[in-house]
């Protein structure tokens, strides 16, 4: 008897928490690989982007306590770029988000006298935040912007 009403206890407390974690949360984890890849094939890309390692995330980012981040970066001649984040909680990715606003306000002060005709890439930048996921992607097209409303759902 006691053994059953433990394991019905338990039952009721794994369905509380599970319904408890409404809110601008994702409900559903994100392949951030994937993710990065369908933004690679179909955004509209000038530069050959590639990945970097995490220690050149930190130097790029200052951010360093994501949970998991995937970074595609080009040759420097263009802004163009990819960044996905996730974080363990909605306040890290806020951190996360200014960040990466920051970044780009960075990219933007450097391309102002260097190839400024680029200046149109980082004005259309795409930086966001969905729950405990940042991501900011710089590319000559506005199809980001759907590929990461698809995913994320708004």
């Amino acid at each position: 008897m006691r053994k059953q009403i433990l394991a019905t206890l338990t039952a009721v407390l794994m369905l509380f928490t599970l319904f408890s974690c409404g809110g601008k949360e994702t409900s559903t984890a994100v392949d951030l690989q994937n993710l990065a890849e369908t933004l690679l094939a179909d955004g509209k890309f000038d530069d050959a982007l590639a990945q970097i390692d995490d220690d050149t995330v930190t130097m790029l980012y200052g951010i360093d306590n994501a949970a998991e981040q995937v970074v595609y970066i080009g040759s420097g001649a263009t802004p163009e770029e990819i960044a996905l984040f996730s974080f363990a909680t909605a306040a890290e990715a806020e951190a996360g988000f200014a960040l990466a606003q920051m970044r780009i306000a960075d990219q933007k002060e450097a391309f102002t006298d260097y190839n400024a005709w680029e200046m149109p890439k980082l004005e259309d930048a795409v930086v966001k935040q969905y729950g405990t996921y940042v991501v900011l992607c710089v590319s000559g097209d506005s199809r980001a912007e759907a590929i990461l409303s698809e995913t994320f759902g708004g």
